[in-house]
């Protein structure tokens, strides 16, 4: 549980490892209405800003149904359900669809046994908690704000001004780290970020496509991968033309979860245009042409036509050699694909030439104890 006594502190996120946003919370990126009502709190979090106002922005569906009439002294503290309709402290209301955007205008504020669906803007203000209180999206502060409450969920916290680029980093991080659940909920918060402040066809709201379509391909999910994938592309086409080397990145990565979903021909289709793209713009030598050689090499493989997934391999190889040298990582791996084929094609010995010379670079390089060094001796071995 989030619980922050003291003044927020300046890390991006306040953040629970346990703790997985919702379906809902998640594809709230495609949800316009969202989007367009937290643009506003954008606007309206930086007017209070300026204006040295203190107090919290709610964006929710539910709001008023938590209201109570205010029956308190006016010495005493006001809960934040008799807030709701008091126009001492309701300075703004708006409505998006089926959200409210709500100023609230106090230096303290106790929620009392409330549920928020939605989130909440806290402005340099005292956010205290009475009860079972939840939000269901997310709490952004600024750095003066003061959070004392215990909410009886986690919620994902995030200090403003949003940093944008510390979030990409921290999702690549976890990506890198195989926590795909919590690089998809920074992905997909960054993604609804910047949908919310910049222009819908931006180049960075791309990039927070093509991740979400990385991290949907490492979970399996891989139709997931192909959506966002294809939403990637589509932007960097519109912004960058068709030879871009993004776009050739895109095409390469759809290539890789058709190869996966074992949908072949899409898979060459898309390989063949990030190939023709690489080979105009970076060479015909240099190491990206060979990945593409080399998926091209393993489609075929998967189709079973082994002597052109061997000319795709031996290309591949020539440019590795070349450019890392014969005892690099990559090469045992083509020598692995050469070892695969030649197995396939039941030349054995040729097979075993090739799975020997895969074999002693991962032992040089690995150890003899690694999982890849056992793959080849399990290769060996069959």
């Amino acid at each position: 549980i989030i619980q922050t006594t003291t003044t927020c502190d300046r890390r991006v996120f306040l953040y629970n490892n346990y703790y997985y946003l919702s379906n809902t919370s998640i594809e709230m990126n495609q949800n316009h209405p969202w989007n367009k009502a937290n643009k506003k709190a954008h606007e309206i979090v930086n007017q209070m800003i300026n204006e040295k106002q203190q107090g919290i922005i709610v964006i929710s569906t539910n709001i008023d149904q938590f209201a109570k009439s205010n029956n308190k002294k006016f010495w005493q503290e006001v809960p934040f359900s008799m807030m709701i309709n008091s126009k001492e402290y309701l300075k703004q209301k708006i409505i998006i669809g089926k959200y409210s955007i709500c100023l609230f205008c106090s230096k303290k504020i106790t929620f009392d046994d409330i549920t928020i669906d939605g989130c909440v803007y806290v402005v340099d203000c005292v956010i205290r908690g009475i009860g079972n209180c939840y939000i269901t999206q997310q709490l952004i502060h600024t750095n003066k704000s003061v959070i004392q409450c215990s909410f009886h969920s986690p919620v994902f916290t995030c200090s403003w001004p949003i940093n944008t680029k510390q979030l990409m980093r921290s999702g690549k991080k976890l990506l890198k780290n195989s926590n795909l659940n919590e690089a998809i909920q920074f992905f997909h918060f960054l993604l609804c970020v910047r949908l919310q402040t910049l222009h819908h066809s931006h180049i960075d709201v791309a990039k927070s496509y093509f991740y979400l379509g990385i991290a949907y391909y490492n979970k399996r999910e891989h139709d997931k991968a192909v959506e966002y994938h294809e939403r990637s592309l589509n932007i960097r086409l519109d912004k960058f033309g068709h030879d871009h080397i993004d776009v050739a990145t895109s095409y390469n990565y759809l290539g890789v979860v058709y190869y996966n979903k074992e949908e072949y021909n899409k898979a060459i289709e898309y390989y063949e245009r990030s190939l023709k793209i690489r080979l105009d713009k970076l060479g015909h030598d240099h190491i990206n042409v060979a990945d593409s050689y080399s998926n091209l090499g393993s489609v075929y493989y998967g189709k079973g036509e082994y002597n052109k997934a061997i000319e795709y391999y031996e290309k591949s190889l020539k440019i590795g050699l070349d450019k890392l040298g014969h005892d690099h990582i990559d090469v045992a791996t083509s020598y692995h694909h050469f070892g695969s084929a030649y197995k396939k094609k039941g030349e054995y010995d040729k097979a075993i030439e090739y799975y020997e010379k895969s074999l002693k670079i991962r032992s040089d390089k690995l150890g003899h104890d690694h999982i890849r060094v056992a793959h080849s001796y399990n290769n060996l071995g069959i």
